[in-house]
């Protein structure tokens, strides 16, 4: 084993004397361009775009190795091409770096690089540009690589042993998502690679490694089609701010331009070109007959359904029910009601465009200036002619006809163009005017949920109160108003179980040109107003069958006993287990009592002084967890409150519910009550938000509850105390 580390050690030198020669280099190149003084003949001939570009370049090539330069790379694979007799040894890494024409290591993105991901050693072919090259596989090493010096070095075949694994599994959560190129797995890898022209679902377990692999996904597409994929075109659609910032180092660190990260609702405040704020849904519904019905009125507006409503009334728009006269001068209509209908729906899609009936008006209004002048004038010229009219009225008339001068040639364009303002009303506006006419146009409701269905829509005021449920409509409305589209051509969408097929249609009308690649787990749906039960719903009644399915069945994050715990929910949902890799930690520990202040400092200190980073107490709901936290802090522990308004995630102990804690992990989780009478085991929700909950935590996880644990529980919490 001695001579390879020999080997591999006078390797390393070898890279890092190289990739400081480069750091070194490219440090003095952008010195020299930024020192560079640029004339104004100069600039004028490009000299400061090209200087700007340079230093970019450089700023950028700099801060990507001095990123990797104590780690540089992570794994070795020894290829021979058929046909040759020369074994090629290739080192991947984060990112490529050449000496004196020599490849000392290669983009992990790189065609070649596929086969360390998914080839056993032997035979075995990657796709490169000229076309498919086939070969044999003489080595697979991992080289574990820390401060500029190897820490380990494991010969394997394939690089999804779980040994491998347990290098990068057993780490602690910091404050942000880490990447996970050294340790991509065969099934993470074919997703992450899969063509630039695809639309996909992925069905992945809590922990599998959904979001890592829809960025690394991300980073892959704009490394190997640079010239058609650019990242401005790019979007990511997280569930809320503190997510987005949770994930926001890691398409950095892979060498990634920037690209759009936004909640649904800021795409829609975008896409309408409106500024929009989402009611608290803090409804009291006294009665659990009143919160079904508002359940029924949420999954409703989810629907496609919602979707034939909202076309239903656009027709009637379309067709001019929203315009009571035409253009008015001086009492006269000269451009009438058909007219303003005709030119708002001519041209393409007969969408309503504003701007272009606003130019035919004017057009035509020019044509016949002269004429509407003429028109007008002379109902004021027969009084003043008349020998019957009276001095007054004559002096009137006259006075009049100067005013209609002024009318015509000089504010006739203003008035055109204010109408067509006062016409083109605010979306929001359009879909207060459907919500109160909305009797005419839904009908799959009865008389109560109608009722529901206005409560929820518009308060005592008039004014709108918009859910998260509201969105995909106002998307739509605009999409049949304007035609518009966005520059996206890719959208992936995380969490994506918690959105509605109306959700994704609008998406889908709002992007025509743009691929989606999708990541959720139906396991992990904590909305009863969500109704996508399965992901065929989406393949077949959103992308007319042109998606593919994909699954991550595997969990990565948490130990085999916290995952074979967590199984026992999804048994109970009747739902797919998740398999785990083989890495042990701490049984789940059941208690069945209630913490006090002191119990929950004592047990959050010795997780802390043992070396974790992060730590959560999960309870269900906001009420629970308020309490909870506001009798932590008395208690003199260190502890943050996380929740929806939270814009920032950092490392630390939380307090914090399922649905906050989504998509996060955590070091070490504690459930602070799992009792039947909290977690409901005939209420489907209530397993699913357990489920995440449960999930949350790498290494170890309690369980408190009072009395007794909810039903699908109680079998691992009986054993575990017969074990005490």
């Amino acid at each position: 084993m001695d001579y390879i580390y020999d080997e591999e050690n006078k390797y390393l030198d070898k890279v890092n004397k190289a990739l400081k020669e480069e750091l070194d280099e490219t440090n003095q190149a952008l010195k020299a361009e930024a020192e560079k003084i640029i004339s104004v003949d100069e600039a004028k001939r490009g000299a400061q775009l090209l200087k700007d570009s340079l230093m970019k370049m450089y700023a950028e090539r700099v801060y990507n190795l001095t990123k990797v330069a104590s780690s540089p790379y992570f794994g070795r694979m020894d290829f021979t091409r058929a046909g040759e007799n020369e074994t090629q040894k290739i080192y991947i890494g984060r990112t490529s770096l050449t000496n004196d024409n020599e490849v000392l290591i290669v983009d992990w993105r790189s065609p070649i690089s596929s086969m360390y991901y998914n080839s056993n050693k032997g035979y075995s072919l990657y796709e490169a540009p000229e076309g498919i090259i086939k070969g044999f596989v003489e080595l697979k090493r991992q080289i574990i690589i820390e401060n500029y010096k190897i820490k380990s070095i494991l010969d394997t075949d394939i690089v999804t042993n779980d040994e491998i694994l347990q290098e990068y599994l057993n780490v602690h959560a910091d404050d942000k998502m880490k990447n996970i190129i050294a340790s991509i797995q065969d099934e993470q890898n074919k997703i992450i690679r899969k063509p630039l022209d695809k639309n996909i679902i992925v069905q992945g377990v809590a922990g599998s490694g959904k979001t890592s692999v829809a960025l690394h996904r991300i980073a892959y597409l704009l490394y190997n089609a640079k010239e058609t994929a650019k990242s401005d075109t790019f979007l990511l659609l997280g569930p809320n701010n503190y997510f987005l910032d949770y994930i926001s180092s890691v398409l950095p660190d892979l060498e990634t331009e920037p690209i759009s990260q936004k909640r649904y609702i800021d795409f829609t405040s975008d896409y309408i070109e409106q500024k929009i704020s989402l009611s608290n849904n803090t409804e009291k519904f006294k009665k659990q007959k009143e919160l079904d019905t508002y359940n029924k009125v949420r999954l409703f507006k989810n629907s496609l359904e919602y979707k034939d409503a909202i076309e239903a009334f656009m027709n009637d728009y379309f067709n001019g029910s929203f315009i009571d006269k035409g253009i008015i001068f001086d009492g006269v209509e000269v451009f009438d009601r058909d007219f303003i209908i005709s030119a708002l729906t001519s041209g393409a899609f007969s969408k309503l465009n504003y701007d272009r009936a606003k130019e035919i008006t004017l057009r035509s209004f020019i044509d016949r200036q002269n004429r509407i002048y003429n028109y007008l004038k002379n109902k004021y010229r027969t009084i003043y002619t008349s020998s019957d009219a009276s001095v007054e009225e004559k002096e009137a008339a006259k006075r009049k006809t100067l005013e209609i001068y002024d009318l015509i040639y000089k504010n006739g364009e203003k008035i055109i163009k204010d109408y067509y303002k006062k016409l083109d009303a605010k979306i929001t506006d359009i879909y207060k005017k459907f919500l109160i006419s909305s009797d005419n146009y839904i009908k799959c409701l009865n008389s109560e949920e109608m009722q529901m269905f206005k409560r929820v829509s518009i308060n005592n005021s008039g004014r709108l109160k918009l859910s998260g449920e509201d969105l995909p409509a106002l998307n739509y409305m605009k999409y049949l108003l304007s035609g518009k589209k966005t520059k996206y051509r890719q959208i992936a969408i995380d969490e994506a179980q918690d959105y509605g097929l109306f959700h994704y249609y609008a998406l889908l009308k709002a992007n025509p040109d743009a691929k989606f690649s999708i990541y959720g787990d139906l396991a992990q749906t904590i909305y009863q107003y969500t109704n996508i039960t399965n992901w065929e719903k989406v393949v077949d009644q959103i992308f007319d069958g042109d998606c593919e399915l994909l699954n991550l069945n595997k969990s990565y994050r948490t130990t085999r006993e916290i995952t074979d715990n967590a199984n026992a929910i999804l048994n109970h949902l009747k739902l797919e287990k998740a398999n785990s890799v083989e890495r042990h930690g701490e049984t789940v520990e059941y208690n069945n009592a209630k913490y006090s202040e002191a119990e929950f400092r004592d047990v959050v200190n010795d997780w802390i002084n043992s070396g974790y980073k992060s730590v959560a107490i999960i309870c269900k709901t906001e009420k629970e967890a308020l309490n909870l936290y506001k009798n932590l802090l008395k208690s003199n522990i260190s502890i943050s409150y996380l929740d929806d308004k939270t814009s920032k995630y950092e490392s630390g102990v939380y307090v914090t519910t399922s649905i906050a804690a989504k998509g996060l992990e955590f070091d070490a989780v504690i459930i602070n009550d799992a009792s039947c009478t909290v977690y409901n085991s005939s209420n489907n929700m209530d397993m699913h938000l357990l489920y995440v909950a449960l999930t949350r935590a790498l290494h170890e996880l309690k369980v408190l509850y009072s009395n007794e644990i909810t039903e699908p529980l109680k079998e691992n919490a009986q054993s575990r105390n017969r074990q005490r």
